[in-house]
């Protein structure tokens, strides 16, 4: 019996002594992840303010991966629009030098355990923000870094550069709880941000399903703009009496693998997912930026930039002041600007859309459309949206003998209503001279190819041989 129970006292013992040894390895293995969640903590607050793209993500699992109210952070993008226009006047040596300087002004501005990273995307910045924040305060957090962002940078070669930017804002876990949702949740609002034009901030909304379905999309346009798939064509007019160019109409090419695409071609694509308005913005700065070189080589009157829009793009209340800020920051008169609309019958919200053209009629803007035919349907489009200038062929407006009676209504149509009639098509110096006296602007194979930026700049100030 004494035996019995000192084997069984011995059994106890043993238990009760692997049960205080496996308390002891827990008691022991929470310290060491304490001292190692310590240790990492120590490790992400050491670090500088700016930091790699991949420390980025590895802080922003340590913290996803706390519990409690260690859990809470808050996230910024800022991105700068249209950032492959700085590449049409400086090098690859000017652009970094101005992503630094960018990146120095973001970490200025940096509360204090806030990280600045790089993305992927060099225009783009990621910010870490510690704290969870009221919409307010986040808000003018965010202000103050756009403001810095677009702060007008002299480069070390003399360069001056000043760029707006979009900016999105996400809370963890409020909004989304991984890394992935993060950062698409991100990139979602700064690209509902550009297809209003940019230049504005936005915090992210569960809701932005529409955003999510053309991401794809459009990131394949952005792609092509940044690898030069997408190319700016000049087609220039010249003036019959001066025989020097007195403008240049601007089309988009791009070029895939199932064959090029012109502007009118996918530009209805664009209006379905609501990318037209920040694509057309775009050109127009593309544009102006290209003739910066331009302006000072020029030595006739200044000329005309003739830009293709979209009605959608005036259905945007927002279209008068983000054209008017982008003619002033490339100092182009708004009476040296003419937009052709591509599809004028299509119009959907007219009130905006006939706000819109007053508003940029009243600065100087002319409006342009193309003319296939002559009928009652074009004066109606003349008289309602006020038309400055009509592209006709040439073989509409042929000066004969036996001149059509409406081709003569309609030059004293355009004569009374001092409205511009450019004539296209031209290929001989005779579809010239048949040209009635009123039409002075010229375009055609007579006068030359649609040309690139370097081709245009060769051809500024030759004169005409007609």
């Amino acid at each position: 019996m004494m035996l019995y129970t000192s084997n069984t006292q011995r059994d106890i013992l043993s238990i009760g002594l692997i049960i205080i040894f496996l308390i002891v390895i827990y008691v022991l293995w929470i310290l060491i992840r304490k001292e190692k969640v310590h240790a990492l903590k120590t490790k992400f607050s050491a670090m500088d303010s700016v930091i790699s793209y991949k420390k980025m993500l590895n802080l922003l699992q340590f913290r996803i991966g706390q519990k409690g109210e260690n859990s809470f952070f808050s996230l910024v993008m800022v991105s700068v629009d249209n950032f492959d226009q700085i590449l049409e006047y400086a090098d690859e040596s000017s652009t970094s030098e101005y992503i630094q300087r960018v990146a120095k002004m973001l970490e200025i501005v940096l509360p204090l355990g806030a990280k600045l990273a790089q993305t992927k995307e060099r225009e783009t910045f990621l910010i870490y923000l510690p704290d969870h924040y009221s919409k307010d305060t986040f808000l003018h957090l965010a202000e103050k870094f756009k403001e810095m962002a677009e702060k007008r940078i002299e480069l070390s070669n003399g360069i001056f550069i000043e760029k707006s930017t979009s900016v999105a804002l996400i809370n963890f876990p409020d909004d989304e709880v991984n890394i992935d949702d993060l950062n698409n949740g991100l990139k979602a609002t700064i690209y509902r941000i550009r297809k209003e034009g940019g230049n504005n901030i936005g915090f992210y909304s569960a809701d932005m399903i529409q955003e999510k379905t053309y991401y794809e999309a459009y990131q394949k346009l952005r792609n092509a703009i940044k690898t030069n798939a997408i190319e700016t064509i000049y087609n220039p007019f010249f003036s019959r009496l001066d025989k020097f160019m007195a403008g240049v109409e601007i089309d988009i090419v791009w070029h895939k693998t199932s064959g090029d695409e012109t502007f009118k071609s996918f530009m209805p694509n664009l209006e379905s997912s609501d990318d037209s308005y920040w694509f057309c913005l775009w050109m127009l700065e593309k544009a102006l930026s290209s003739h910066i070189s331009m302006i000072g080589m020029n030595r006739r009157v200044p000329y005309e930039i003739m830009i293709p829009v979209g009605v959608r793009q005036f259905e945007n209340e927002m279209v008068f002041d983000d054209m008017i800020n982008i003619l002033e920051k490339y100092q182009l008169e708004p009476q040296q600007l003419v937009l052709k609309i591509m599809n004028p019958l299509q119009v959907s919200q007219e009130t905006q859309f006939i706000k819109s053209l007053i508003q940029l009629q009243s600065t100087g803007v002319r409006l342009a459309i193309d003319v296939n035919k002559i009928d009652d349907s074009l004066y109606l489009l003349l008289n309602e949206y006020k038309i400055d200038v009509i592209l006709l062929d040439q073989s509409l407006l042929t000066k004969q003998h036996d001149k059509l009676m409406e081709v003569e209504e309609l030059i004293n149509f355009t004569i009374a209503n001092h409205i511009d009639i450019i004539a296209t098509m031209i290929q001989s110096k005779d579809q010239v001279d048949k040209l009635d006296n009123h039409i002075d602007k010229i375009q055609g194979p007579l006068c030359c190819a649609p040309m690139n930026k370097e081709q245009l700049l060769n051809h500024l100030n030759k004169k005409l041989d007609i």
